[in-house]
């Protein structure tokens, strides 16, 4: 049954659902419509993560800063992982008097999905480190030729429209887009821009925006924390900053600050407005009456002389100026606070775009709000046009015994600055976590300050000390759970380091996941039979480090050497060609092919130092000789936009590259070579090509292959009693709290109880006999390695209780017999 199927039985089934319970101040943030809604805009609905940051942000395209449920993502979490959530609800408003449009009210959520723009199949809004979250069409936002255009470490889009409005449709719709950078500088935000576009035939007057932010600093699990919130306003700086009366109960001490910016606005005037309206109440005091939310957020004249004056409005020194709250009519302990802030009026005809971005920001203190505001500001001025980290790595881990090698591909290699356009490629970085990517490093901060906030790496290989494409830690004990992430970085000229952003989940593109064992009993692993040199003449040694992986072995692979290129330096996208000269000997030194305009070039060999052409005409298509390199070069561009091609200073370095393939095709794409790199390939193996000594002999050349002959991994089934005998239970006694049990932060208080068998044959059957006799659970094991776990619970479900059990190991040939504790 497709999703589209499933969502109309399901409402069919039940016109409500029940929303698990949330662990915070109020109950479920989001409750499901009480009656069929429109099906298209539900099936289009779905939430995103921004997550490249220090600041987790989860969201929901109907109108919602914030996910319905915890396990979709935090709200405004700063630090990124802290588990402190500095948000409990926002929400963007939209109105005109009478008619305000607002996803906050559980039981009238009047923004709704749009549909085309992300993939219908997933829950997933449109990310840009999720394709698969993508509508068919491809990204949503484009370049000129087609290609996607990213401007942060992770972007996000959705549509949204009031389709679902409780009083009448105004056929006004949002485009939201949300920006997380990964940069240091501005890691510590979370940008949403919002298009406000009148897809009626209406023209409205007074239209508002405005931004519902129900702030909970220091914690919502208690009043004690949630209900002693302050704020600041600074007009000049477009800026609400939510703070704590005292200190926080829930995160133990200080609790920091958060931070609203209006950053753009549509202007009146011929002057952005801004925020032309702040009010703040009591979380209790808020009511789901279309008159008075407008009323809020345009600071109406007829609202103030209301009933609800001293509920809504609090100017005290501000008078006669209603539209702005005094913050010192604050009580001293603070309040559950909410915040409405507004932007407005303005006037909407038929088609018209109304932009509007804002900033979520936090730092630890006033100081360090002050330095996030000017950056958040110098960013938007630069039209968010940021020297950016390299591309995200792509990682493999595979476990072995006591060991796990990490892998990753080459994509940041290429990688070039968006502003400069030259190549930015630094080196990567591997961390490790041993709590499920809740930290980053196992540094004891209390013991050893001067480690600072920042994770440290378990390893670093940058360009100048030589880089690699895999890693192995041999550091590890059997039975536990590591989690690993690879980061590329880049080197400004100032000495900025740009790193692309730490994977928070097991399923990011560069985490991966180890749970070393020992090897199965009667299992040969896959293993390299032969390593020949057929071709060339190279003094190299050619060595396979892994290749036990999960389908390795049982090929052959031909490693091979061709010309590579990479781009140094400009924009160029025009198609690039390298080809060996038929009857000229090919030198595989490396070489600077510069464009000194759009129409003329150089040659210099960075090997030699040389000149090998000072000058030459360049025509696009037109192959040219590369001097005595043996080596031709085609640039072609004839397909290619005009900022895209040639430019004067635009560079392409020509170097010896690598490659490998099996008789199924290419298992490692063409790729700059270098002596002692580790060279992964897709289908996990792993080598390195070393120079004998130091004479010119031991140079390759492009005429230089290998041979690598492999056998399949052998399972052997005549297993014996003796080799049972190394089968063990642990830990035993199992003793709850033990470090065998995992625990997954706030979104799961219990931890996952679990008990290991180890040293077991690669098939075999595990039954777990009460005492008594009762058989309790039957597992069948069959993997590559020689480990087993079990949650503890029967074949009912049910969890056992403390005492002593005996296990069963049976294959065909043999069995063993043993016992083990569990003492809660």
């Amino acid at each position: 049954m497709n999703r589209s199927a499933f969502v109309v039985c399901l409402l069919a089934a039940s016109l409500a659902m029940t929303v698990p319970a949330h662990a915070q101040k109020r109950g479920p943030k989001s409750m499901a419509p009480t009656a069929l809604q429109k099906t298209t805009g539900m099936l289009s609905r779905g939430s995103g993560n921004h997550n490249r940051s220090n600041m987790g942000s989860a969201f929901e395209n109907r109108g919602k800063l914030y996910p319905h449920q915890i396990s979709l993502g935090p709200t405004f979490e700063w630090p990124i992982k802290s588990q402190h959530e500095y948000v409990y609800r926002a929400n963007p408003y939209v109105g005109i008097p009478g008619n305000m449009i607002q996803g906050r009210f559980t039981t009238n959520e009047e923004w709704e999905a749009a549909a085309g723009y992300n993939n219908p199949e997933n829950v997933t809004v449109a990310m840009s480190d999720k394709p698969n979250s993508w509508p068919s069409t491809g990204w949503p936002v484009k370049a000129s030729d087609g290609s996607p255009i990213f401007i942060s470490s992770q972007d996000s889009y959705c549509v949204y429209n009031d389709s679902t409005n409780s009083r009448t449709v105004l056929g006004l719709e949002v485009i939201q887009t949300g920006y997380a950078f990964g940069g240091k500088a501005v890691r510590d935000m979370v940008v949403y821009r919002f298009d406000l576009v009148n897809r009626s035939q209406t023209t409205y007057d007074s239209v508002y925006f405005g931004m519902y932010i129900d702030a909970d600093i220091g914690g919502s699990e208690s009043a004690t924390d949630y209900a002693n919130d302050k704020l600041t306003f600074d007009k000049s700086l477009e800026r609400v900053v939510y703070y704590d009366a005292g200190t926080s109960v829930q995160w133990g001490g200080s609790s920091g600050r958060f931070g609203f910016l209006m950053l753009e606005t549509p202007q009146i005037n011929g002057v952005q407005a801004g925020i032309t309206d702040l009010h703040y109440l009591r979380y209790d005091d808020d009511i789901d009456i279309d008159s008075v939310q407008f009323g809020i957020y345009s600071s109406s004249p007829s609202l103030y002389a209301s009933k609800y004056r001293n509920t809504y409005f609090h100017p005290n020194a501000n008078q006669p100026n209603i539209h702005f709250d005094d913050p010192a009519t604050f009580p001293a302990a603070g309040i559950d606070l909410v915040s409405c802030i507004g932007s407005g009026p303005y006037r909407m005809a038929p088609g018209d775009t109304l932009h509007f971005t804002t900033a979520f920001i936090a730092a630890i203190d006033a100081a360090g709000m002050e330095t996030i505001t000017k950056n958040a500001w110098d960013l938007y001025r630069a039209d968010f046009a940021t020297p950016k980290p390299p591309a995200t790595p792509t990682v493999k881990v595979v476990s072995g015994d006591g060991r796990a090698t990490i892998t990753w591909d080459n994509a940041a290699e290429s990688s070039r600055d968006p502003i400069t356009h030259e190549s930015n490629f630094g080196g990567y970085r591997i961390y490790k976590s041993i709590d499920f990517g809740q930290h980053w490093d196992q540094i004891d901060r209390n013991a050893n300050p001067s480690a600072g906030s920042d994770p440290v790496p378990l390893a670093t290989f940058d360009v100048s000390t030589g880089l690699q494409s895999s890693y192995v830690d041999s550091t590890l004990i059997n039975g536990f759970t590591y989690w690993y992430s690879v980061t590329s970085y880049a080197v400004t000229q100032d000495g900025t380091v740009l790193e692309s952003s730490l994977g928070y989940t097991a399923e990011e593109q560069n985490v991966g996941v180890a749970t070393p064992a020992t090897p199965a009993v009667g299992r040969t692993p896959a293993r390299v039979s032969s390593i020949t040199h057929p071709t060339g003449t190279a003094k190299v040694t050619l060595s396979v480090s892994q290749l036990d992986v999960p389908g390795g072995g049982g090929k052959n692979y031909t490693v091979g050497f061709a010309p590579a290129f990479t781009i140094a330096k400009g924009n160029l996208k025009s198609t690039i060609t390298l080809e060996r000269v038929e009857g000229v000997k090919t030198d595989p030194g490396t070489y600077a092919f510069i464009f000194k305009s759009p129409t003329t070039y150089s040659i210099i060999s960075i090997t030699t130092g040389k000149v090998i052409r000072a000058s030459g005409p360049y025509t696009s298509g037109v192959p040219i000789v590369m001097g005595g390199t043996g080596l031709r070069i085609t640039v072609t561009d004839a397909d290619t936009a005009a900022d895209l091609r040639p430019q004067t200073g635009d560079s392409i370095i020509v170097a010896p590259g690598i490659f490998a393939t099996t008789s199924a095709g290419p298992v490692l794409s063409l790729r700059p070579f270098f002596y002692g790199t580790h060279y992964a390939s897709d289908d996990g193996i792993v080598f390195a090509v070393r120079r004998d000594n130091d004479s010119a002999s031991s140079l390759i050349s492009y005429a230089d292959s290998f041979l690598v002959a492999t056998l399949p991994v052998q399972l052997r089934n005549d297993i014996s009693k003796a080799e049972l005998e190394n089968v063990k239970v642990v830990p035993n006694p199992y003793l709850v709290g033990s470090l065998y049990e995992r625990e997954y932060g706030v979104l799961r208080r219990e931890p996952i109880r679990e008990l290991k068998f180890t040293h077991l044959p690669s098939r075999c059957t595990i039954t777990i006999f009460s005492l008594s006799g009762d058989k309790l659970k039957v597992i069948e094991h069959e993997g590559p390695t020689g480990m087993e776990s079990w949650d503890l619970r029967t074949d009912g479900n049910r969890v056992i209780a403390a005492g002593m059990y005996v296990y069963l190991v049976k294959t065909d040939t043999a069995e063993k017999i043993g016992r083990f504790a569990v003492i809660k």
